[in-house]
């Protein structure tokens, strides 16, 4: 459009010159004021050509040349009044000159508004560019800031971790953390947390969750005891506190079986607590305090690091969570101890629930019944069902040991505990599923006779080769063994009889008074073990049939003497004696006999005496006041079984 008024007005200009420069050569009178026109003229042809350059100096200086030609021609010449040609002229010279003017001011105004638009474009640039140059060098010594916090104070907190927990758990270690976290943070204290490197936000945060486990561990222990004691598995306390999952306890549910993987828990135990565990919904955060909590009467402080301590009236601060002791766990209920029948036992290597007492009558304590016959008849098959429901329970026992214990022989705290109650329960959950009406009975035999004197054992320590090798294969041994059968309670040893052996070669030979003395340097030792000869620690011998300690040999032996009179009676009498037994000393046990020290006491008579006085027509056991308390006591079998013969085989 500015451009169309410039050629519209240039054309106007020409028309109007044509029109004009005749008049000049008529009337001089206009002269001056045709050539002011003129000047105005050039002038705007002048502006035109500005008005196409983007020169704003070009285009003030035509605006001010258009204007002092326009004032020159006003000032020299006037218009004449009432010249009408003159006037359009003047009207003219003034429309143009006010349009191309205005047109001049708006391209003038253009191009400042262009500049100025440009002037404040680059000082934005160059604020941008101070901008930048100020957040290069800020971000510089950020950098420095967090490297030289990533080079001297980060490795010196992960140096208190052990796979991102504290290395101690006590307050020394947390107020190590403490300062070592203060010297971090001072690090980069002019640095919001935006500024701050990954890996020292990552360092503080390390630290921090390390701390809080160890500030909570006694609050999340305490809580995981209480529930452990709440569902009857307080045997497994202290094992899993030894093994540092008690305080973890809550992640059973996440971590499934991998929670308890070479702990040494029976498997019955850790099954039963993930059980527990799913149906009662527990988590990590069952056991956890919240964040802002602190026990009854204590206030919770934050300490220039960032961790938390806690405070109570007249009590210093502490860095750990203050929870009270737990009470010891309430060992798990046993099986009461039956009383034993007064002055019966087990007999070595056979089965512990079967005693004997002095009068050598047999008591079954699994159906309470005398005599060893009873175990041969149907009545005892019940107890025995019973008490193979129990063995069963301890071979399932031993199949999870083998399986969860390896042959480690360091002590672990808690192991035999753990192992001992599970064996417990597992006995119970046997006994509860049977109907048999004395199952309490079998249990409490079984529990006092195989278990409990194995765990006890001193030899038996809570490692696991102990109780895999020691404890559980002895129990399964002791539970299998075989019950006794029928015989007299006094070993064959030396404390009750003496049986000498058969007498020697050279002693046959010395047979009267008449026998040479010489043959005495030529015995052996199977002639002074017939002649019932032992050598004593001193060196000298001592005769067991006349329980003599022997001064002279050859007194002693030979039958000039009457000390080797007497020796001899001795020995033909323990050898009758001997014979006696072999066929009748099966009795003993069915006549209330029993022999001890060497002498015999007989509980139907109240008759005590040595030992070789019970056989024989003079003896014990036929006298006429024996038999017949025998006979009011019920009269003995009439024949050995086999396995009493067998029993007093000499």
């Amino acid at each position: 459009m500015v451009v169309e008024a410039i050629n519209r007005a240039n054309r106007d200009a020409d028309v109007a010159l044509d029109g004009v420069r005749p008049m000049l050569q008529c009337e001089g009178k206009l002269q001056l004021r045709l050539q002011g026109t003129v000047t105005m003229l050039e002038a705007l042809r002048v502006a035109h050509a500005a008005q196409a350059s983007t020169d704003i100096d070009q285009l003030v200086h035509a605006e001010q040349q258009l204007e002092s030609a326009s004032h020159e021609k006003n000032v020299k010449a006037r218009v004449p009044v009432g010249d009408a040609c003159w006037q359009k002229l003047e009207a003219a010279e003034r429309g143009i000159v006010s349009g191309v003017t205005e047109q001049l001011r708006e391209q003038i105004n253009v191009e400042k508004a262009r500049r100025q638009r440009e002037q404040v474009e680059k000082e934005k640039r160059e604020l941008e560019r101070q901008r930048q140059l100020a957040q290069e060098q800020q971000e510089l010594a950020i950098n420095q800031m967090n490297m030289q916090a990533e080079l001297h104070h980060v490795p010196a907190v992960y140096a208190l971790l052990d796979d991102g927990r504290l290395k101690g758990d006590s307050d020394k270690e947390i107020a190590a953390m403490h300062s070592a976290l203060n010297t971090l943070i001072s690090q980069v204290s002019r640095l919001n947390a935006s500024q701050q490197s990954e890996i020292v936000k990552k360092a503080i945060e390390d630290a921090k969750e390390a701390v809080r486990r160890v500030q909570e561990a006694p609050e999340k222990k305490l809580r995981a005891k209480r529930w452990l004691q709440e569902k009857r598995l307080s045997h497994c306390i202290e094992l899993l506190d030894t093994k540092d999952v008690l305080v973890r306890l809550g992640q059973v549910r996440e971590m499934e079986g991998e929670l308890f993987r070479g702990t040494g828990l029976p498997r019955s135990e850790a099954d039963e607590i993930a059980a527990l565990a799913l149906r009662d919904k527990i988590s990590e955060e069952a056991f956890t305090p919240e964040p802002t909590a602190c026990p009854a009467g204590w206030v919770r402080h934050i300490s220039s690091s960032g961790l938390s301590y806690f405070h109570k009236a007249n009590c210093a601060p502490c860095w750990r969570w203050p929870a009270p002791d737990a009470a010891a766990p309430q060992p798990m209920k046993e099986p009461a101890e039956l009383p034993r029948v007064p002055g019966a036992r087990e007999e070595e290597d056979k089965a512990v629930y079967v005693e004997v007492d002095e009068a050598g009558v047999a008591h079954c304590r699994l159906c309470e019944r005398r005599g060893f016959d009873h175990l041969s008849r149907r009545e005892h098959e019940s107890g025995m069902r019973m008490w193979r429901c129990l063995q069963q329970a301890l071979l399932d026992c031993q199949s999870d040991a083998q399986e969860r214990l390896g042959h480690g022989s360091e002590e672990v705290a808690g192991l035999k505990t753990v192992w001992r109650g599970s064996l417990c329960r597992r006995l119970r959950g046997a006994v509860e599923r049977e109907t048999f009406h004395g199952k309490e009975r079998v249990l409490q035999v079984f529990w006092h006779r195989v278990v409990r004197p194995t765990f006890e054992d001193s030899i038996v320590n809570s490692t696991p080769a102990d109780l895999r090798t020691f404890a559980l294969e002895k129990m399964v041994l002791l539970a299998d063994a075989m019950e006794p059968s029928a015989r007299v309670v006094a070993a064959l040893s030396s404390d009750a009889f003496y049986f000498p052996p058969p007498a020697g070669e050279v002693m046959r030979q010395i047979v009267d008074v008449n026998s040479e003395p010489a043959l005495l340097g030529k015995l052996t030792v199977a002639d002074f073990l017939g002649e019932g000869f032992e050598l004593e620690q001193s060196g000298r011998w001592r005769c067991r049939v006349c329980e003599v300690t022997v001064e002279d040999v050859e007194k002693h032996l030979h039958p000039h003497y009457n000390e080797a009179k007497r020796h001899v009676g001795n020995r033909d009498c323990a050898r009758s004696c001997a014979a006696e037994m072999q066929t009748m000393g099966w009795r003993l046990a069915h006549e209330g006999i029993t022999v001890s020290n060497s002498r015999f006491q007989c509980k139907l008579c109240s008759r005590t005496g040595a030992w070789y006085e019970l056989f024989g027509e003079a003896g014990h056991i036929a006298s006429k006041a024996h038999m017949q308390e025998v006979k009011k006591h019920g009269r003995p079998p009439a024949a050995a079984t086999q396995a009493e013969q067998d029993s007093w085989e000499l």
